[in-house]
């Protein structure tokens, strides 16, 4: 009888022990992989944020107060304090939903809106001198949009030039039918703006510069779960709304103001507060924003990132170096571990900062 030949218990434990080391090589790079995807995703979702809010805050700031042509003899500044929105005062030193200390201190950003105008017209004349006429055919311009442009068919446009502009009750759908004949020629460039409202007695629209404001907040906060987004809050003129979550992981924004002082449309001085409503000579022609993001959600893994991120030298901040900056993991890492951060800065011309005086 053949005798039948088998592995030794040396030679099983060694094939163990080999599998054993294959296998931890194996997970390893799995799990590695999987933090790695991870971070990533994450890191994603905080640029596709960071990218929505810097398109948010440029469309807003670039054409804040903008009313056609610039050529006016004042200078209206639509930037408030941030300690005061709503006529409430409030401590910008702490971040809504959070204690005293726990972060850097964030920026309020606050600003007039004129809440009349509701948008800008694309109308064919835009490009043509549009002429006074007696005609029912030239009283009416024909749109570019079959859209209906007008609530209840009925409201206020402003035409505007870089002579200056002039309202008109108008009427219409697809063709806006003015109330009067054009007062004089208009020259192009020529703007065209919807305003609020109807009927003569209107109150936001009567002439030039009377205007109806709302005031926009834009804020930090913390929810319930100690998770930071950006808040935006708006009066109309009826008291505040309730704040609303606008985007994730925004932690922190920094907003300095660009002051021309010599009135060459260049800024001269960058300040922490805007000038008081109605300085003369002190026009904002840019603002610097800087946004600290961090991902949205606490993953559990390790940032592999431990970087100092600048906000702003003169900053009162608890967990700041005496430089203004803030190494989250290193000067906070209770709270911040888990997190991954990026920093975020842009500079946005004003559209209607330049003003001739």
């Amino acid at each position: 009888m053949k005798k039948t030949l088998g592995f030794s218990i040396v030679e099983i434990m060694v094939t163990l022990v080999i599998s054993s080391v294959l296998l931890a090589g194996v997970i390893s790079i799995f799990d590695m992989s999987k933090r790695t995807y991870t971070i990533q995703s994450s890191l994603s979702e905080l640029q596709d944020n960071a990218r929505f809010i810097m398109n948010e805050l440029t469309d807003e700031l670039r054409v804040i107060g903008y009313f056609g042509c610039r050529l006016t003899s004042a200078y209206i500044n639509p930037f408030l304090d941030d300690s005061n929105p709503f006529g409430v005062i409030v401590n910008d030193d702490v971040i809504p939903g959070t204690d005293q200390d726990d972060y850097p201190p964030s920026d309020r950003l606050v600003f007039n809106i004129d809440k009349s105008i509701q948008q800008e017209l694309i109308l064919t004349p835009a490009n043509e001198i549009l002429f006074p006429s007696n005609t029912i055919i030239s009283n009416t311009i024909p749109l570019t949009s079959s859209s209906n442009v007008l609530s209840s068919n009925a409201g206020r446009v402003i035409i505007r030039d870089c002579i200056g502009a002039d309202p008109y009750q108008a009427s219409g759908e697809n063709t806006i039918t003015l109330d009067r004949t054009p007062d004089r020629f208009y020259k192009p460039p020529i703007d065209f703006f919807m305003t609020r409202g109807n009927g003569a007695t209107t109150d936001c629209v009567v002439g030039v510069g009377n205007a109806c404001f709302s005031t926009v907040l834009y804020e930090v906060r913390a929810d319930d779960n100690n998770e930071l987004g950006l808040w935006k809050t708006v009066d109309h003129g009826s008291g505040a709304s309730n704040p609303q979550l606008l985007v994730e992981g925004v932690q922190n924004i920094q907003i300095r103001y660009g002051i021309d002082t010599n009135q060459d449309n260049i800024p001269d001085i960058y300040v922490n507060t805007p000038p008081v409503q109605g300085t003369i000579g002190q026009p904002i022609v840019s603002v610097r924003l800087t946004v600290l993001m961090r991902t949205a959600k606490k993953r559990g893994i390790k940032c592999p990132f431990n970087k100092k991120f600048f906000l702003d030298v003169d900053l009162d901040c608890a967990v700041c170096e005496d430089n203004g900056s803030y190494q989250p993991l290193e000067k906070n890492k209770e709270l911040e571990e888990g997190y991954c951060h990026r920093l975020f800065t842009t500079t946005i011309g004003v559209r209607n900062g330049v003003f001739p005086f």
